[in-house]
């Protein structure tokens, strides 16, 4: 199993669509769906805790606001906010489209992805101590990357034929997630606390 998985992370990366119909063949349990959800998710957010507790913020950087860095559970609960609300947007948007797409296939590309990124997070926090630079170069390439790839295992779930198509899905789920995740965040009173962390001169896109 162990093998099979880095095999089909090296394909994920060197022919994604191979790699997505492969995905699609395992037709996981609901259960088995449910445990990957929380796992990575679970993964994802102690390397992010974890980098930002050992990595310094850049000089003139706002910190994080006080509730997420002593609240484990809140940073959690975001982070499994925003994956679940990507696989219920891109499944939507995309059945908006004239895509046949599952939300249990979504969820399982997605989920693969979140997956996928541990490792990418891991080489960050240890290039963080060597390189700024490395670091911007590594980002900016998996990000490239993780585009490329959620393009293309959206046009094979919902059977587009089209990477134009799965783009729109992508522009149309995030619209969406926009707005729910400001209504999330002012639910629980993070909004104010997230856009004194981002700062005036922040990256929309970061």
């Amino acid at each position: 199993m162990k093998q099979w998985l880095m095999d089909l992370a090296v394909e994920t990366v060197t022919s994604p669509r191979l790699a997505a119909q492969k995905l699609l063949r395992l037709n996981p349990s609901t259960e088995i769906l449910w445990t990957a959800f929380l796992l990575v998710v679970i993964c994802n957010a102690l390397v992010a805790g974890i980098s930002m507790l050992l990595v310094p913020a850049p000089t003139g950087a706002a910190e994080p606001p006080a509730i997420v860095m002593l609240r484990p559970s809140v940073f959690l609960m975001l982070q499994s906010t925003i994956v679940a609300a990507m696989i219920a947007t891109f499944t939507f948007s995309g059945n908006i489209l004239g895509g046949q797409g599952r939300l249990r296939d979504v969820a399982l590309m997605l989920i693969w992805m979140e997956g996928l990124r541990i490792p990418v997070q891991l080489l960050v926090l240890v290039l963080s101590f060597v390189s700024s630079q490395l670091v911007e170069l590594v980002m900016l390439l998996s990000g490239g990357l993780a585009l490329w790839i959620l393009l293309t295992f959206l046009d094979e779930a919902h059977g587009y034929g089209s990477l134009f198509k799965s783009f729109i899905t992508v522009f149309l789920g995030l619209i969406a997630l926009a707005f729910l995740l400001s209504s999330v965040l002012s639910l629980f009173g993070l909004l104010p606390g997230l856009q004194e962390m981002q700062g005036p001169a922040a990256d929309p896109f970061r």
